[in-house]
């Protein structure tokens, strides 16, 4: 679990808060990208065989820091991101990105407080400009995913570099 509650960022001339999905859609949205993930796995090992074992047998070093495992944690989530655009029908993409866009609010200069981009019914823009801006909106999608998906991935790290207890006793 993080310790922030949400996260700034600054996109242009634009100032964003990240907020927190639920835990339901944050956990549905990580098992989409980890299974993405691992269909474009496969279907790479199945076009190009011999340079899926080349690389299979070379196990990948786990991170050993807390900054490496939030690294490769949110280079996972992006993966699943990416691979996710061909593989989940555009249905399932779309939802996705609409509840990405509804845990982020933009500030409002003139009321001074933030405000969703996105409202709730996934139609409706707070900033009109933002609805015309692919590249503003692709990095918040994008930021807001690493924010609330990353810590799956990087738990799953944690895990992964933890050494396992060695079993002792009589053998069974």
């Amino acid at each position: 679990m993080r310790d922030e509650e949400f996260k700034q960022v600054e996109i242009g001339k634009l100032q964003f808060r990240l907020t927190y999905m639920t835990a339901g859609v944050a956990s549905r949205i990580c098992n989409q990208l980890m299974y993405s993930s691992i269909r474009a796995s496969q279907n790479a090992q199945r076009e190009s065989p011999d340079l899926a074992s080349s690389q299979q047998s070379q196990e990948p070093e786990l991170p050993s820091t807390d900054a490496e495992i939030q690294q490769r944690a949110e280079d996972g989530v992006m993966a699943g991101w990416l691979t996710a655009a061909t593989l989940i029908p555009e249905e399932e993409y779309t939802k996705i990105q609409n509840y990405a866009l509804r845990a982020c609010q933009v500030y409002d200069n003139e009321l001074a407080t933030y405000n969703p981009v996105l409202m709730a019914d996934g139609k409706r823009w707070t900033v009109k400009e933002l609805e015309r801006d692919a590249v503003t909106v692709n990095r918040l999608i994008a930021d807001c995913l690493k924010f609330n998906i990353a810590p799956f991935f990087a738990e799953g790290l944690r895990r992964a570099a933890t050494p396992k207890p060695v079993a002792t006793g009589p053998a069974a």
